[in-house]
This record gives structure tokens, C-alpha cells and sequence, in this order.
């Protein structure tokens, strides 16, 4: 029943939001708002297109910003994601997500400088952040060894390996990239 329930609210909540946009198409709250729903829908490429329509009425949040970016991402639509995360750290200076958010865009677009360059920069925002589970923080050092590996930088790309390795041992895939690195 508890289910059924959530989808009549969740329904009843994007009709109003519809709704309200029909009669006021910029509304950045409404456009949140509808952007989240859609978010936890999976219907991620709309949720951001919602959102950076949100962003274009009220940037000021820096939230809002990850989420689109996030969206974005999971849409598999990296080049918005990139540019959606770049611009929220030009307004949001040291927030952790959004650049994770652009060095995981960057690496899939084939762009690996910039990639570790952001993929360094969130993990030095988040070493000491209680907030970051060891899982997230492998994943950030997986990703980094990744980049490095495809700049040449195989050193590198082995420290920031064994880095991940430390924090999720159980990443055998992981271990055998490592173990197959050049010296």
C-alpha cells in the first residue's frame, strides 16, 4: 500500500508542477522541484535540462548545481555535465561534488588532464570530510589512477591504484589493471 501510495503523491505533486509552470514557465522552484521528481524517476537527461532551466532563473545554489550536473552525468550526456559542473565551480568554488562531477565527465569525454586536475581537486576537498565514505573516496583514486594511466603517467596511475585498493581491497578488476601497468 506504502508504494502505490508514493506513486499517487508523486503524481499528484508533477501535475501541480506542470501545472504551475503552464502558467509560470521560469519559476526556479517549480522547475527544482519537477527536476528532482524526474531525478528520482530516472529520467535523469530530463531532470537536467529542468534544473539548468531552474539554474538560468536562480544560480544560487550550489545544490541545484550538482543535481543538474549529476542528471547530466547519469544521462550519459557528458559534455552538460562537464559544462554544467565547471560553471557551478566557478560560482561554488571548493565544492567537492560538482568537481568529482566534472573529473568523471572530463575522463569519459577523453580528456584526462583536466580530469585529474579536478579529480585532485575533489579529493583534496574531501580528505578530511567525515562526510565521504572509503568507497566514494576509492572511487575518486580509481578514477584518478585512470587518468594518469592515460596521460603516461603510469607511476601515478599505480599510486592513486594502490590508494584505492587501500580503501576497497575487494576491487580485483582494479588490481589486475594495476598489476599489468608497465614499470
Amino acid at each position: 500500500a506504502a508504494p502505490a501510495a508514493d506513486s499517487t503523491r508523486t503524481a499528484t505533486l508533477t501535475r501541480l508542477l506542470e501545472a504551475a509552470l503552464q502558467d509560470a514557465p521560469s519559476h526556479p522552484q517549480a522547475l527544482d522541484l519537477l527536476g528532482q521528481v524526474r531525478y528520482e524517476a530516472g529520467q535523469y537527461a530530463e531532470a537536467g535540462s529542468l534544473l539548468t532551466r531552474a539554474l538560468d532563473a536562480d544560480p544560487r545554489s550550489p545544490e541545484r548545481w550538482t543535481l543538474a550536473a549529476s542528471a547530466y552525468l547519469r544521462a550519459d550526456r557528458l559534455r552538460n555535465a562537464a559544462e554544467t559542473a565547471e560553471e557551478g565551480l566557478l560560482l561554488f568554488p571548493g565544492q567537492a561534488a560538482l568537481a568529482r562531477i566534472s573529473g568523471r565527465a572530463h575522463l569519459q569525454t577523453g580528456d584526462p588532464e583536466t580530469a585529474r586536475d579536478r579529480l585532485r581537486e575533489a579529493l583534496s576537498l574531501t580528505e578530511n570530510g567525515a562526510d565521504t565514505a572509503p568507497g566514494q573516496r576509492a572511487d575518486l583514486y580509481e578514477a584518478l589512477g585512470t587518468a594518469h594511466r592515460r596521460l603516461g603517467d603510469f607511476v601515478e596511475a599505480r599510486q592513486a591504484w594502490n590508494a584505492a585498493l587501500n580503501l576497497a581491497p575487494d576491487r580485483d578488476a582494479l588490481r589486475q589493471q594495476r598489476n599489468a601497468l608497465p614499470d
